[in-house]
């Protein structure tokens, strides 16, 4: 499986902090609340093979964790595991009928990852839905997501939102 180059590796943390600039925003998520909801971005070399799919672009895992010091609890809650399939991404992009650009690509999907971590993260969803309402959830994250990046808009992202979304 194909990963990402160096170049689009920081193409990746650059498009991260603006989705998670523009999701913040769009929910008046304070910076102190971010702190709480604790987020990471892993790429294909970083993921657990359990971690890789072939049906998206990425997704959002939440695993529980615990610092310790000196044999005593110091922090403890839940990290979003943002999980990008490199692969995916790749391909969409080398896909000549579909003529994506990566930036737009790229900040379309952590835009809508991101808005999964907010969700999941203040409770608005429940991580564990139903197989059987997901495609209505994926939906409606696909709504906000748009509705984010409606005034980023520009041909490339508008190219990108209708090739891939819902």
């Amino acid at each position: 499986m194909q990963s990402f180059t160096d170049a689009q590796l920081a193409r990746v943390e650059a498009t991260s902090r603006e989705a998670r600039d523009l999701v913040g925003n769009y929910y008046a998520v304070a910076p102190r609340e971010w702190a709480r909801v604790r987020s990471e971005v892993r790429t294909l070399a970083e993921l657990c093979p359990e971690e890789i799919v072939d049906h998206a672009f990425a997704h959002v895992l939440c695993y529980e964790f615990t610092r310790s010091l000196d044999g005593g609890v110091i922090d403890k809650g839940d990290l979003y595991r943002i999980c990008l399939q490199d692969h995916r991404i790749l391909n969409a992009l080398k896909s000549k009928t579909r003529g994506l650009d990566s930036e737009a690509l790229l900040l379309y999907v952590m835009t809508h990852e991101f808005v999964h971590v907010v969700r999941f993260g203040v409770q608005l969803q429940d991580l564990h839905l139903p197989e059987t309402l997901r495609s209505a959830e994926e939906q409606n994250v696909d709504g906000i997501t748009r509705k984010i990046l409606f005034p980023v808009g520009n041909s490339s992202l508008s190219r990108v939102v209708n090739s891939i979304c819902c």
